[in-house]
């Protein structure tokens, strides 16, 4: 998967939601339920139907990225006729969130947590890269018990989230810079920001030492334009067509299926520990 620079140390980068636990327990879909949930409070989806809704904020993530880049390219972001900037979606977002227990759904994983620390033993760096906010990362992160291993890498902040790329004080006239199919924009941008917190001049060379993992195969299709290393995090069986473009040069992370009843806090529920 790429030629490393020796010398260099490599640069981890995992997206958060269904890369760090398993995809199967598609607790990702539980976000996209919860964007529906506050959708009627904007003026534009108000005589939605739940159906329509859900057809509607699938078709916003997977055209934008997000679905709050996608309301907040299609539609103002009014509520009673009150414009909304990002960080009050945002905020109504996190509070449906907390109101319906979502982060108690999530457990301690041992194994992660100790592939993690011995990746950090070993001089590599590690990143969160998140189109969701700094303050789901940060409560997600912690129940996964996670967060304080690798906040104490850096002085700086190790999570590249929709906080780093924008500011929550605009409104849909400022466009939203997301990990998107449609260009490398935000990919970019990370690496700048991952350069500038290890204080190291941004070059090819360090590219070459990145590994980035998502289980969203255009966030991959991207970071791979781009010139990262890249590892798909897929719950598809072998013959999804895209699968050959990205072998063999680029890893692919099959994982199994859970049942969620089973999950404990025991519970091995993430895969990349078992993959390198």
């Amino acid at each position: 998967m790429g030629q490393y620079i020796s010398k260099q140390p490599l640069i981890y980068i995992f997206d958060i939601d269904d890369t760090l636990y398993a995809p199967e327990l598609e607790y990702g879909k539980l976000i996209g339920k919860s964007i529906q949930k506050i959708m009627p409070e904007l003026d534009a989806y108000k005589t939605c139907t739940e159906e329509e809704l859900d057809k509607i904020e699938y078709n916003l993530l997977v055209n934008y990225g997000t679905s709050i880049a996608g309301i907040a390219a299609e539609h103002n972001l009014i509520s009673d006729n009150k414009l909304l900037t990002f960080g009050e979606f945002y905020d109504k977002l996190n509070n449906n969130l907390e109101l319906n227990n979502y982060y108690s759904l999530f457990r301690s994983d041992p194994k992660l947590y100790d592939f993690l620390n011995n990746l950090i033993k070993s001089k590599c760096k590690i990143f969160c890269f998140t189109n969701g906010d700094h303050i789901h990362a940060k409560r997600l992160l912690s129940k996964l018990k996670i967060y304080n291993l690798l906040a104490a890498q850096f002085d700086k902040d190790f999570i590249i989230s929709f906080d780093t790329f924008n500011s929550k004080n605009s409104t849909h006239n400022t466009p939203i810079i997301c990990k998107n199919k449609s260009d490398t924009t935000a990919f970019m941008k990370a690496f700048v920001y991952i350069c500038k917190t290890l204080n190291i001049r941004p070059s090819n060379r360090i590219k070459k030492n990145i590994i980035f993992y998502d289980d969203s195969y255009n966030n991959i299709n991207s970071a791979r334009k781009y010139g990262f290393n890249t590892v798909y995090v897929c719950k598809l069986s072998k013959e999804f067509a895209p699968i050959s473009e990205i072998e063999p040069h680029h890893k692919i992370l099959y994982t199994q299926t859970y049942n969620l009843e089973s999950v404990t806090e025991d519970y091995q529920y993430c895969q990349i520990p078992f993959f390198l």
